[in-house]
């Protein structure tokens, strides 16, 4: 009688009573379960592929974060794009100016050397001059036909404080060799030995890591 009285008392006051609930409450969740649970293996399948999918960026989108250009060229035209040929080689970022007297020495061995080895070594210059017209003029007068950044750029690499200063990294973005001032041969305007050390280590590091392209 108790019970029955509490059911009427519950539905004067426009509440169910337990019995009328429990199905109601049980139907809903069997709803809501029959929802969540593809929702959940989409979302689950979903963030696995993703992470199998997310490709760590090149080391050289970090190391040139602003882009380059084509040596010779302004600093407007750098873009990310051109990053791509940095790909599978070895690349020597070279800090030099038309002012550095010992760098009007060291630039042309370095064109030569990147021309025989074109193939597997490009260079990207970072300039220390004092204007971009000044860059200009000096990327065209030995006719440098490798890449550079826009002046004023920084490298993620340190480079070293002196002019000429290069640094070379190996395909995988890890300091190879480094060469700075200048050399006793290229004082006495000779050919440096230097290149053939990085040229030694180039070989090496094939040697030891295979081809990286």
């Amino acid at each position: 009688m108790r019970e029955r009285r509490l059911e009427n008392d519950l539905r004067e006051l426009g509440i169910l009573s337990i019995f009328e609930i429990r199905p109601v409450v049980l139907k809903n969740m069997k709803n809501l379960f029959a929802f969540l649970v593809p929702a959940l293996c989409i979302l689950s399948a979903t963030f696995v592929s993703g992470a199998e999918d997310a490709v760590p960026a090149a080391w050289y989108e970090t190391e040139f974060p602003k882009g380059v250009m084509k040596a010779g060229k302004r600093s407007s035209s750098a873009n990310k794009k051109q990053l791509e040929v940095l790909k599978g080689k070895f690349v020597g970022i070279y800090s030099s100016a038309a002012w550095c007297g010992y760098c009007h020495y060291f630039t042309p061995q370095l064109v030569d050397f990147r021309k025989k080895h074109a193939d597997e070594f490009e260079v990207v210059f970072v300039s220390s001059d004092n204007s971009e017209a000044a860059m200009v003029d000096y990327c065209k007068k030995y006719k440098m036909k490798w890449l550079a950044v826009p002046l004023g750029s920084k490298t993620k690499t340190s480079l070293s404080d002196g002019l000429p200063g290069l640094v070379v990294l190996a395909p995988d973005g890890s300091v190879l060799h480094r060469m700075s001032g200048a050399s006793a041969a290229m004082q006495a305007k000779k050919p440096d030995p230097r290149f053939d050390q990085l040229y030694k280590k180039m070989s090496d590091w094939k040697k030891q890591h295979g081809n990286a392209k």
